[in-house]
């Protein structure tokens, strides 16, 4: 059904999920149907259970942290394209100066100016790039604290013999900001 080479980069209890779904088996992501069974001990593996979450948890951290990286580099590679089309303006533009233009004096000015221009530019580009950062950092915290407060709510679930809400699970392919109600 599925090539070894997937076996390895995926998890056996994954693959047993893939499968389970893939098959139809069971419409919700934990294995008890709900609640403790009659006998008072739970329908599931707790530690199963609380293992795949953390995994689930670690995945949407990693997916997480792709697609910052992904975003990241498109600042970096339209900054260098802000950049390098500036500096092919001024030199254009230094060029048509210079030919006009035989005036020691005018030609210092006019380079103090464009140093003036470019230091502008890099101060404005650092700025951005400083500012996205820190806009990441504050991303990434608040996804942190909101794996916590979620698995701090899992664990109290299983604790009291309960099956966690679905909505605990981080949904997979949806890169969702953390919740506001903490």
């Amino acid at each position: 059904m599925f090539s070894s080479g997937l076996r390895k980069i995926l998890p056996l209890g994954t693959l047993a999920l893939i499968f389970a779904v893939t098959a139809g088996i069971g419409h919700s992501r934990s294995p008890s149907p709900g609640g403790p069974s009659p006998t008072g001990s739970p329908g599931y593996d707790r530690k199963l259970l609380r293992s795949e979450f953390k995994q689930a948890q670690g995945l949407e951290l990693k997916a997480f942290e792709r697609k910052e990286k992904n975003e990241a580099n498109a600042m970096s590679a339209s900054q260098k394209s802000r950049r390098s089309d500036f500096e092919r303006k001024e030199r254009t533009e230094r060029e048509k100066f210079f030919k006009d233009v035989h005036s020691g004096a005018e030609k210092r000015i006019y380079i103090k100016s464009m140093l003036e221009r470019r230091e502008e530019l890099n101060k404005s580009l650092a700025e951005e790039k400083a500012k996205y950062q820190k806009d990441a950092e504050e991303r990434l915290e608040a996804l942190v604290d909101d794996q916590q407060r979620k698995r701090d709510t899992f664990d109290e679930s299983l604790k009291h013999g309960e099956r966690p809400q679905d909505t605990l699970w981080p949904q997979p392919g949806i890169m969702s900001e953390p919740s506001p109600n903490k």
